[in-house]
């Protein structure tokens, strides 16, 4: 059982490392070659976190521009969105700014869009630390580094983006209205029972009698 539904989109180039995140969060396996995505592939997973019990259901996107017409239909109604690049390849930093562009198309503004970084484990590296600050200060961006190899700051990744939805959600930045625009969907069968168990004990206290002695 699960507090809320949080729909999680993974996008960005091909070959940066996006399906590796997604195999060693929700598996805890980690291949040296992934096979390629071929458009959308999906997987689940519930973790708890602030007391809540959260369901994200993960969207891994393939990264080659002939897939991109289907991939973005996923970008609608999302809750986070986490924007991949390799630092080893210089190429998928500077693609960050179109994929931003058109995340801007589909994307609600209160959905929570972080770049993310993989192979940390790496020494090579291809951007400058200062033209990376500028860039997340530049879009307001959450940013996050990790390894799928070294299974470093994965999990991470996932709770604390969460937490971040969650603490919108609890100070009415993300109102209940939003939720359907959002990808956030809180648990029907629970609402179910807590109402079947409120009209129980309507039910029950009808049937006590009482009577007053004197």
């Amino acid at each position: 059982m699960y507090d809320y539904i949080f729909k999680y989109v993974i996008a960005g180039d091909y070959s940066t490392g996006k399906s590796a995140i997604v195999n060693r969060f929700l598996h805890n396996i980690y291949k040296h070659v992934n096979d390629t995505t071929i458009g959308v592939e999906f997987g689940s997973k519930i973790i708890y976190v602030k007391n809540k019990n959260i369901k994200l259901q993960i969207w891994d996107t393939a990264g080659q521009e002939r897939f991109r017409s289907i991939c973005t239909s996923y970008f609608k109604n999302n809750t986070c969105i986490l924007l991949i690049f390799d630092p080893t390849r210089r190429d998928t930093f500077l693609h960050l700014k179109y994929w931003l562009n058109m995340l801007k198309t589909y994307v609600d503004a209160n959905s929570l869009i972080c770049i993310v970084s993989t192979k940390s484990d790496s020494s090579i590296k291809n951007i400058n630390d200062s033209e990376l600050q500028q860039f997340l200060h530049d879009y307001d961006l959450n940013y996050f580094q990790c390894s799928s190899k070294n299974n470093t700051n994965i999990d991470n990744l996932f709770y604390e983006t969460a937490e971040i939805i969650i603490n919108k959600i609890n100070n009415n930045i993300i109102k209940e209205d939003d939720f359907k625009k959002l990808g956030i969907r809180p648990d029907v069968n629970k609402e179910i029972i807590n109402l079947n168990n409120e009209n129980k004990y309507k039910n029950d206290s009808k049937d006590i009698k009482c009577c007053i002695i004197s």
